[in-house]
């Protein structure tokens, strides 16, 4: 399994992960474990706050506007709000040690049914 997930946007690779202090920082801001924010579909300020806490371990220093940026530049290239989620924050949580294997195995099979029901839509 790779450390880390990377976020190609812009020619630019963004490594991400969440260390420790970032999803206690996290859990302590939505006052809750950070899987029960995935019941269902996070708004996108959620996604982004993830994204951005998982941008420090790696990717020092980036703001929370420059990680805003970063996903207006994701959407210009073709992303969208479901591919953030699918591509980048739930493999955030898997890197990130959320899930056992084998959780996160079958995890990417639903997804991977989920997108072909909504491309097909």
């Amino acid at each position: 399994m790779q450390p880390f997930v990377v976020w190609k946007v812009k020619d630019r690779e963004y490594k991400l992960k969440l260390s420790t202090s970032a999803i206690l920082n996290l859990e302590g801001r939505y006052k809750t474990n950070l899987i029960n924010l995935l019941d269902g579909t996070p708004s996108l300020a959620v996604m982004l706050d993830i994204v951005h806490q998982a941008l420090q371990k790696y990717e020092h220093g980036i703001k929370e506007k420059e990680s805003m940026e970063i996903y207006d530049a994701y959407l210009e290239e073709g992303g969208s709000q479901i591919d953030l989620l699918k591509d980048v924050v739930m493999q955030i949580f898997k890197v990130s040690g959320f899930f056992p294997k084998s959780v996160a195995e079958a995890m990417d099979e639903k997804l991977l049914e989920a997108t072909d029901k909504i491309e097909n839509m």
